[in-house]
């Protein structure tokens, strides 16, 4: 009985040996050409039937009409027509829709990507000009850092903002209003942005100096969704606030000295 099970173990040892490589044969490489078929698999037209139905439902869901814009809404610098629609838009339904106090609204410039079409404003729309994931936040700036930010908004050539009128006369500001006062300089104040910017981003460094920062959980996409949701298609068309509200005088080409 032992010699018999002495000679399967034998057998057994030797088949599992069978497939090792020989030392010589490490270097060696053997190719074998496969033939592909450039014909969809089965699979792949089984996956594909099942993707059909999501997506006619997100084709349908950013086909729909959330706006109308009387004219097509462009941006540009220091206080562009987009530049002040989108911060309004933000800064309106934000502080409508919730009790954070807040004073005015800063946006970054990069952020806005696409131009607000003439005419009917599809959902695809709003995500081509706000494609990212950025939040509605509130950051508390003390004097120092709000210092800093009006000179920011000097440097960078403005920004899109709404409660904020700045007006800078050789390099330095000679008008600082916010919400239609005077700015004052010994106090804090509350700032909407994205929680990029208030990241520093765009070299939004004086943001880092922050008191406070109160997250909202909304993203600013959302928050101008709320916003159009107020505005019927057709009834109520959006129109740019075209009035300058970063401005600054012939002196600014020494800006940068």
């Amino acid at each position: 009985m032992l010699y018999k099970l002495l000679l399967i173990a034998a057998g057994f040892l030797i088949v599992g040996c069978s497939n090792t490589v020989p030392s010589k044969a490490v270097n060696q490489s053997t190719f074998r050409s496969l033939a592909v078929d450039s014909s969809p698999s089965r699979i792949d037209s089984a996956m594909e039937r099942s993707i059909i139905p999501y997506r006619q439902k997100m084709e349908s869901s950013m086909n729909k009409v959330v706006g109308f814009s009387a004219a097509e809404v462009r941006k540009s610098k220091p206080s562009g027509p987009l530049n002040n629609l989108v911060a309004d838009m933000v800064f309106t339904s934000f502080s409508e829709a919730n009790e954070y106090p807040v004073d005015f609204c800063v946006l970054n410039y990069g952020g806005l990507r696409r131009p607000i079409p003439q005419g009917k404003i599809l959902k695809a729309d709003v995500y081509q000009l706000m494609p990212f994931e950025n939040e509605a936040v509130i950051v508390k700036l003390r004097p120092q850092a709000m210092k800093k930010l009006i000179r920011y908004m000097y440097l960078s050539e403005g920004q899109p903002v709404s409660g904020l009128h700045l007006v800078y006369k050789d390099s330095l500001a000679s008008l600082v209003e916010i919400k239609g006062e005077a700015w004052d300089s010994t106090r804090s104040y509350y700032v909407l942005t994205s929680d990029y910017s208030a990241n520093g981003g765009d070299r939004m460094d004086f943001f880092m100096e922050r008191d406070t920062l109160f997250p909202s959980g909304m993203l600013l996409r959302d928050v101008i969704f709320e916003y159009l949701q107020k505005h019927p298609s057709f009834d109520e068309p959006l129109v740019a606030d075209t009035v300058a509200r970063i401005i600054f005088t012939k002196n600014y080409l020494n800006k940068h000295e």
